[in-house]
């Protein structure tokens, strides 16, 4: 997590992070799509998981959208859940987008792994904050500070987790406080995030 909360006059706390749990899970989305030929491009990672035991299409959607919302409420509901750990300490959870055989033991210990030596390192985790950051973050955050003056809302609560890549599976929505933002976004579609942002806000 960084801050890009301005302490004078803050009339927003933002706490923007790449969490390990959301991203692990777009790396395992990124991994079936390419196994399954569904992009015409290959996603990151571009690799060979056929025989991890990765759940076939139509099962896979199902659990996969799952586990992302219930991700996604641990994450707003408790802010220690995601760590460095939490793909070991809730390995029953995550594991279930895996076969239950040898091959998805197999399987999701690789992608652990896989995952880790990649996220771990200062071209992940890392790198992904610092392009945040260096790529609009705190224009987003004066922007959106801004912004909400116009709602008359004082003291407001937000967070921002980033994610490498777009979730492609089904479509989401921002809730009040909260968003999942594809670090893409800030290069492709920087002018509606703040807007998409402030949806969350306005609903009742």
């Amino acid at each position: 997590m960084f801050d890009l909360n301005n302490a004078e006059n803050n009339q927003l706390n933002l706490e923007t992070t790449a969490p390990y749990s959301l991203n692990y899970l777009i790396f395992i989305q990124n991994l079936f799509l390419n196994n399954n030929n569904n992009q015409q491009q290959s996603l990151f990672p571009d690799f060979n998981s056929s025989d991890w035991g990765i759940l076939p299409e139509g099962e896979f959607d199902i659990e996969f959208k799952k586990i992302w919302n219930e991700v996604i409420y641990k994450n707003v509901q408790n802010q220690y859940y995601d760590n460095n750990g939490v793909l070991e300490n809730d390995s029953s959870f995550y594991r279930q987008l895996f076969d239950r055989n040898v091959n998805g033991e197999f399987g999701f210990s690789e992608s652990v792994k896989l995952f880790l030596s990649w996220w771990n390192g200062f071209y992940g985790k890392i790198a992904i904050e610092g392009l945040f950051e260096s790529g609009g973050g705190h224009e987003i955050y004066h922007e959106l500070s801004k912004s909400l003056k116009l709602y008359n809302l004082n003291n407001s609560q937000f967070k921002i987790n980033i994610i490498y890549d777009k979730q492609r599976l089904f479509s989401t929505t921002y809730s009040l406080s909260y968003a999942v933002l594809p670090i893409q976004e800030l290069f492709l579609n920087k002018t509606e995030i703040v807007p998409n942002l402030l949806e969350g806000f306005k609903k009742p």
